[in-house]
Protein backbone atom coordinates (compact mmCIF):
# COMPACT_ATOMS: atom_id res chain seq x y z
CA UNK A 1 0.00 0.00 0.00
CA UNK A 2 1.13 4.04 -0.92
CA UNK A 3 1.09 6.69 1.03
CA UNK A 4 -0.72 9.77 0.80
CA UNK A 5 1.13 11.86 -1.83
CA UNK A 6 3.51 11.51 -5.09
CA UNK A 7 5.48 8.41 -5.63
CA UNK A 8 7.85 7.62 -8.60
CA UNK A 9 7.52 3.90 -9.76
CA UNK A 10 10.52 2.05 -11.84
CA UNK A 11 9.60 -0.97 -13.31
CA UNK A 12 10.52 -3.28 -15.50
CA UNK A 13 10.54 -7.43 -16.81
CA UNK A 14 12.76 -10.58 -17.74
CA UNK A 15 11.80 -13.47 -18.95
CA UNK A 16 13.24 -17.14 -18.29
CA UNK A 17 15.92 -16.77 -21.16
CA UNK A 18 17.25 -13.08 -20.01
CA UNK A 19 15.20 -11.12 -22.20
CA UNK A 20 15.20 -7.89 -20.26
CA UNK A 21 12.71 -5.16 -21.07
CA UNK A 22 13.53 -1.20 -21.20
CA UNK A 23 12.58 0.18 -17.92
CA UNK A 24 10.06 2.33 -17.38
CA UNK A 25 9.07 4.88 -15.22
CA UNK A 26 5.61 5.99 -13.84
CA UNK A 27 4.59 8.74 -11.28
CA UNK A 28 1.83 7.66 -9.19
CA UNK A 29 -0.27 10.38 -7.27
CA UNK A 30 -2.04 8.88 -4.11
CA UNK A 31 -4.96 10.62 -2.61
CA UNK A 32 -6.12 9.35 0.39
CA UNK A 33 -8.34 12.01 2.08
CA UNK A 34 -12.07 12.83 1.74
CA UNK A 35 -13.22 16.04 0.45
CA UNK A 36 -15.23 18.83 2.38
CA UNK A 37 -18.76 19.96 1.51
CA UNK A 38 -20.09 22.98 2.97
CA UNK A 39 -24.15 24.02 2.75
CA UNK A 40 -24.87 27.71 1.91
CA UNK A 41 -28.72 28.60 2.75
CA UNK A 42 -30.06 31.32 0.53
CA UNK A 43 -32.94 34.56 1.04
CA UNK A 44 -34.78 34.32 2.98
CA UNK A 45 -33.23 33.10 6.19
CA UNK A 46 -33.67 33.01 9.78
CA UNK A 47 -32.22 31.70 12.95
CA UNK A 48 -34.21 31.34 16.30
CA UNK A 49 -33.04 29.27 19.31
CA UNK A 50 -30.91 26.86 17.08
CA UNK A 51 -33.83 26.65 14.43
CA UNK A 52 -33.01 27.04 10.50
CA UNK A 53 -35.95 28.69 9.41
CA UNK A 54 -36.71 28.99 5.73
CA UNK A 55 -39.53 29.39 3.10
CA UNK A 56 -40.41 27.00 0.11
CA UNK A 57 -38.59 29.50 -1.87
CA UNK A 58 -34.94 29.44 -0.21
CA UNK A 59 -32.69 27.53 -1.86
CA UNK A 60 -30.09 25.44 -0.05
CA UNK A 61 -27.03 24.80 -2.07
CA UNK A 62 -23.80 22.93 -1.40
CA UNK A 63 -20.21 23.05 -2.38
CA UNK A 64 -17.13 20.68 -1.96
CA UNK A 65 -13.76 20.71 -2.48
CA UNK A 66 -11.05 18.15 -1.84
CA UNK A 67 -8.44 19.57 -0.38
CA UNK A 68 -4.44 18.85 -1.17
CA UNK A 69 -2.53 17.01 0.69
CA UNK A 70 0.97 16.24 0.23
CA UNK A 71 0.65 17.64 -2.67
CA UNK A 72 -2.21 15.29 -4.11
CA UNK A 73 -6.03 16.63 -4.79
CA UNK A 74 -7.75 14.22 -7.10
CA UNK A 75 -10.84 16.67 -7.52
CA UNK A 76 -14.54 15.77 -6.61
CA UNK A 77 -16.74 13.82 -7.99
CA UNK A 78 -19.94 14.34 -7.00
CA UNK A 79 -22.00 15.73 -3.85
CA UNK A 80 -24.79 13.96 -2.30
CA UNK A 81 -27.64 14.46 -0.30
CA UNK A 82 -30.51 12.39 2.08
CA UNK A 83 -33.85 13.86 2.92
CA UNK A 84 -35.49 13.10 5.53
CA UNK A 85 -34.18 10.03 5.97
CA UNK A 86 -34.55 9.36 2.13
CA UNK A 87 -31.88 7.45 0.06
CA UNK A 88 -28.41 9.22 -0.57
CA UNK A 89 -29.19 11.41 -3.95
CA UNK A 90 -26.41 13.20 -6.49
CA UNK A 91 -27.13 16.86 -5.68
CA UNK A 92 -27.29 18.78 -9.54
CA UNK A 93 -29.13 22.40 -8.18
CA UNK A 94 -30.10 23.83 -4.85
CA UNK A 95 -32.51 22.27 -3.24
CA UNK A 96 -36.38 23.87 -1.90
CA UNK A 97 -38.56 21.91 0.36
CA UNK A 98 -42.21 22.37 1.14
CA UNK A 99 -43.45 23.38 4.20
CA UNK A 100 -42.65 21.61 7.55
CA UNK A 101 -39.16 20.29 9.35
CA UNK A 102 -36.43 18.77 7.37
CA UNK A 103 -33.56 17.14 8.38
CA UNK A 104 -30.58 16.46 5.22
CA UNK A 105 -27.41 14.61 5.55
CA UNK A 106 -24.71 15.94 2.70
CA UNK A 107 -21.31 14.44 1.78
CA UNK A 108 -19.20 14.27 -1.24
CA UNK A 109 -16.79 11.77 -2.81
CA UNK A 110 -13.77 12.34 -4.44
CA UNK A 111 -12.43 10.54 -7.67
CA UNK A 112 -11.04 7.92 -6.75
CA UNK A 113 -13.95 6.82 -3.87
CA UNK A 114 -12.82 8.88 -0.81
CA UNK A 115 -15.97 9.63 1.47
CA UNK A 116 -16.74 11.96 3.22
CA UNK A 117 -18.91 11.47 6.59
CA UNK A 118 -21.70 12.52 6.18
CA UNK A 119 -22.69 16.74 7.92
CA UNK A 120 -26.43 17.06 9.08
CA UNK A 121 -28.54 20.15 8.65
CA UNK A 122 -32.03 20.84 9.84
CA UNK A 123 -34.39 23.41 8.66
CA UNK A 124 -38.05 24.40 9.20
CA UNK A 125 -39.81 25.68 5.92
CA UNK A 126 -42.65 27.93 7.20
CA UNK A 127 -45.12 29.04 4.35
CA UNK A 128 -47.78 30.21 6.60
CA UNK A 129 -48.35 34.02 7.19
CA UNK A 130 -48.15 35.08 10.66
CA UNK A 131 -52.09 36.62 12.35
CA UNK A 132 -52.20 40.02 13.59
CA UNK A 133 -54.88 41.63 15.55
CA UNK A 134 -56.37 44.22 17.09
CA UNK A 135 -57.70 45.33 20.66
CA UNK A 136 -59.08 48.13 22.67
CA UNK A 137 -56.68 48.87 26.03
CA UNK A 138 -59.14 51.69 27.07
CA UNK A 139 -61.37 54.41 26.20
CA UNK A 140 -65.44 54.23 25.08
CA UNK A 141 -65.67 52.89 21.47
CA UNK A 142 -68.67 51.61 19.39
CA UNK A 143 -68.95 50.16 15.95
CA UNK A 144 -71.42 51.40 14.15
CA UNK A 145 -72.38 50.79 10.49
CA UNK A 146 -69.64 48.74 9.50
CA UNK A 147 -66.88 51.49 11.20
CA UNK A 148 -64.89 51.45 14.71
CA UNK A 149 -65.43 54.68 16.78
CA UNK A 150 -62.83 55.44 19.68
CA UNK A 151 -62.78 58.50 21.95
CA UNK A 152 -59.56 60.52 22.24
CA UNK A 153 -58.78 58.97 25.61
CA UNK A 154 -59.05 55.38 23.56
CA UNK A 155 -55.55 52.84 23.37
CA UNK A 156 -54.88 50.23 21.07
CA UNK A 157 -53.01 47.21 21.78
CA UNK A 158 -51.92 44.96 18.52
CA UNK A 159 -50.97 41.52 18.51
CA UNK A 160 -49.46 39.27 16.06
CA UNK A 161 -48.19 35.49 15.70
CA UNK A 162 -46.89 33.16 13.61
CA UNK A 163 -48.15 29.69 13.85
CA UNK A 164 -45.17 28.10 12.80
CA UNK A 165 -41.81 30.22 13.89
CA UNK A 166 -43.53 31.51 17.27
Amino acid sequence: AFSEGRHELAYWSMDNVDNIEVIRSTTILVDNTAPVTEHHIGSPYYVAGGVNYITPATPLSFTAVDPVASEVSVGVARIETAVDGGQWQTYTQPLKFAEGRHIIVYRAIDNVGNTEAGKTISIQSDATAPVSAWLVNSGEHKELGGKFYLNALGKLALESSDPVVG
